[in-house]
């Protein structure tokens, strides 16, 4: 089975992880008032989970200022990205790459043929207007949906708002439908494209996986203004999909927003402190605008393995099509943990 980053649990035998750097959520941990939540409603667990998420999809049509129609909520966005899939049975699917794979996966199962764009090393794999000229090009009659993330995974880098703009545009004259994946945005001082009059062929993913640390719990939603797009979406898995737990933890993270605000100041510091660290160290970083980094190795190191042995895990990005071994990702941590992780890699480069 296709597996992604923070599997920690193939360690556990071994002797485990003291420090998980493969995953990419919120330095802070989860809020203490979820966790709160948690324990005084636990009587609940013992019930059927509402199947339409009323509570917790109206809490949210206040946070985005939309309406709740707009919303679907499900098991975290993979969830979300393949019942769009599904229901949509698109023929062709445009990403560029590297991206996070369960856009292409998820278009595959549908039975959608891929189209990969590729970004470019040198250009420090930013999107640039190329891939605009890609849509108009290819017109709907070739292309039924898009797949973009922003900011990016692995490269952490924001869209261009104003290119941005333009490719909703532009794929609003052509009936393609967008979605554009925005976990990780509130990591950023960036705008969500999310509004009150979205087009219709616009559709935005958002998860509290990253957001709140709430990747256990398993709590995402797509924004659209196309109501049949997101029943059909609602159609195409299995009912009560989002777990009582998750519902009431999220609706408690939305009173949370220091907690995000926080985590970016966070990030925003120690961000500049690893990339810094990492050059210092031989490697080659990629700085972007989230929370994780992703570098290289100039030589094929086995860096993955020997962090394993000293209890530390990091994501190695080999499986990410357009990137090999010498590529790795960590998630930004506090301080102490990032310096713990550099002091162990400086014990493994100067083994070599």
């Amino acid at each position: 089975m296709p597996l992604h980053g923070g599997d920690i649990y193939r360690f556990i035998r071994s002797g485990g992880i003291r420090l998980d750097f493969s995953v990419n959520t919120n330095p802070l941990g989860i809020p203490d008032a979820v966790l709160d939540a948690l324990k005084t409603h636990d009587a609940d667990f013992a019930l059927y989970p509402d199947p339409c998420c009323r509570t917790i999809r109206t809490a949210l049509a206040l946070y985005e200022g939309i309406s709740e129609e707009a919303i679907l909520c499900g098991a975290g966005a993979s969830d979300l990205i393949y019942r769009l899939c599904l229901s949509y049975r698109p023929r062709r699917v445009l990403i560029c790459v590297p991206t996070f794979s369960d856009y292409a996966l998820a278009s595959q199962l549908a039975g959608a043929e891929v189209v990969s764009y590729r970004l470019s090393e040198q250009n420090n794999f930013r999107l640039t207007k190329a891939f605009l000229e890609k849509i108009t090009k290819n017109t709907a009659h070739t292309i039924d949906m898009i797949f973009l993330c922003n900011p990016n995974n692995p490269t952490g880098l924001l869209l261009d708002p104003l290119l941005l703009t333009e490719m909703v545009q532009e794929c609003e004259k052509l009936s393609v439908l967008l979605v554009v994946d925005e976990c990780f945005l509130p990591f950023t001082r960036a705008n969500s494209l999310v509004s009150s009059k979205m087009p219709k062929n616009l559709a935005v993913l958002k998860a509290f996986t990253k957001t709140f640390a709430l990747a256990g719990l398993r709590f995402g939603y797509l924004i659209s203004s196309d109501s049949t797009l997101l029943a059909m979406a609602a159609h195409a898995g299995p009912c009560w999909n989002v777990s009582v737990p998750a519902q009431i933890a999220s609706l408690a993270a939305l009173d949370c927003r220091q907690h995000v605000n926080q985590a970016r100041d966070i990030i925003e510091q120690e961000g500049p402190f690893l990339a810094q660290g990492l050059r210092e160290l031989g490697f080659r970083v990629f700085e972007g605008d989230a929370n994780f980094l992703l570098f290289q190795s100039d030589r094929r190191i086995a860096l993955y393995e020997a962090l394993v042995e000293k209890g530390i895990l990091i994501r190695s990005c080999e499986n990410f099509q357009g990137l090999d071994p010498r590529y790795y990702r960590i998630g930004i941590k506090q301080h102490e943990d990032n310096e713990k992780l550099l002091a162990a890699i400086q014990e493994v480069v100067h083994k070599l």
